[in-house]
């Protein structure tokens, strides 16, 4: 009897220690509206020590109060709704349930998933849904990684993670896609992890031909799987180079904004890069002085969509990055041109004779010089720029997504795309 027991035991430990449990997770979907309205083909909606069966209910928030219409308005403190199918929350679809509470006058619509079914709304926002297949394998585990480490974030809000790039970009069904399901189901319950623990994931979209280490993006103790990788699988992805063009009147613009004055910058130089080849510090000269600034701060400055990463070359050149005052000045220059290439090819004699007016006077000295004072003009019309010349697209830290499918149009695995930005990690299911 005894031994039968143990094998049972035994049997049943066998079956759990192999089966994957469902994990949830809890992420704000909409936070700061004063009207949602839930509608689905029949869901459970508790609230007040009720529950009702319904297919559509509307929740109200007024400060710190909460109502709840079906038929009449009431007011409640709380509300929860359970439901086996896809709800339609203010027009989008989510799978789970959902959590309707008010906190500090806030009013938040929290969905509970399971992780797996999250990650399904997840991948398309965060990576190129036409990429390889092998590519969004690497973002499902990466994305998993992410959210299993991170399970908490939100605490005190009362929810784990939210559903911006603050955390990760989240659109219930409506961001779902078939490539995407495939990626996650593919890779179900693995994480990428470094003695046996889950590691501290980072991607950008691109690297620029070498990621960046975690301490030299942003001061953090350095992580063993965070070093350097020279990356040669994005130069031909888009991010890989970048151009951006300012005046030096522009420039004083955006650092008077930020309490700046150096007058009008007159030169830019960079100082000091990181391994990385990542401006660390810069000079700005100006005409009422200088200062020295981090590469990361002229960056936040001028904005990280314009300005797309910190490593840069900088150069001051005369061409206008207005198309306008380009063409302008091309007609301009080509019509004046025109006049000395016509004066060049008469004659001296019928050079004179072409500028006399009727009263008989020469004109040509005085044309002469009307044409030196108009390329006068027009070269004052040239306008001084900054040009900076750069390389990829975001912080360069952990994964390049850019890199990432460049290795996985070579037929690399998924596995061996994220052994080679994190290195020294495995793959693993973790729960």
């Amino acid at each position: 009897m005894r031994n039968n027991k143990l094998r049972i035991l035994f049997i049943l430990f066998l079956f759990l220690s192999t089966f994957s449990f469902a994990r949830n997770i809890r992420i704000s979907i909409i936070k700061g509206d004063n009207n949602v309205i839930f509608e689905g083909k029949g869901f459970r909606a508790f609230y007040s020590g009720r529950r009702n069966w319904t297919k559509k209910i509307e929740f109200r928030a007024s400060g710190s109060k909460l109502f709840v219409k079906k038929n009449k308005l009431k007011k409640i403190s709380k509300a929860k709704i359970v439901s086996k199918t896809p709800v339609k929350i203010n027009g989008k679809y989510y799978r789970g349930n959902f959590e309707i509470f008010i906190k500090n006058k806030i009013l938040y619509i929290v969905n509970i998933i399971d992780i797996e079914k999250y990650l399904y709304g997840v991948i398309k926002s965060e990576i190129l849904i036409s990429s390889p297949p092998e590519a969004l394998k690497a973002q499902a585990v990466v994305a998993r990684t992410y959210s299993i480490g991170h399970i908490g974030k939100h605490a005190r809000e009362g929810f784990d993670l939210c559903n911006t790039t603050h955390c990760q970009m989240y659109s219930g069904v409506s961001g779902e896609d078939p490539r995407a399901i495939k990626a996650v189901d593919s890779t179900r319950n693995e994480i990428i992890t470094y003695r046996g623990k889950a590691v501290a994931v980072f991607f950008s979209s691109n690297c620029g031909g070498i990621t960046c280490s975690n301490t030299d993006a942003w001061g953090s103790t350095q992580l063993p799987y965070l070093v350097p990788v020279k990356d040669p699988y994005c130069s031909g992805e888009y991010g890989f180079k970048w151009e951006y063009m300012i005046t030096p009147e522009g420039m004083k613009e955006i650092l008077n904004r930020k309490g700046i004055n150096v007058g009008i910058p007159v030169e830019i130089i960079v100082l000091k890069r990181n391994p990385s080849h990542r401006v660390q510090s810069l000079k700005i000269i100006g005409t009422k002085g200088e200062i020295i600034i981090a590469g990361k701060k002229l960056r936040a400055m001028i904005g990280y969509k314009a300005f797309k990463s910190e490593n840069f070359n900088v150069k001051k050149i005369g061409v206008s990055n207005n198309v306008k005052d380009s063409v302008a000045y091309a007609k301009e220059k080509m019509n004046i041109m025109k006049i000395i290439r016509s004066s060049q090819n008469r004659k001296k004699n019928d050079r004179k004779s072409y500028f006399k007016e009727e009263t008989g006077k020469d004109k040509l000295s005085k044309h002469q010089d009307r044409v030196k004072m108009l390329l006068s003009k027009l070269e004052a019309k040239k306008k001084k720029f900054f040009k900076f010349n750069g390389f990829g697209y975001g912080h360069g830290v952990g994964m390049c997504q850019s890199g990432v499918r460049g290795m996985a149009k070579k037929n690399m695995s998924y596995r061996k795309i994220l052994e080679f930005y994190f290195k020294g990690t495995r793959i693993k299911k973790k729960y």
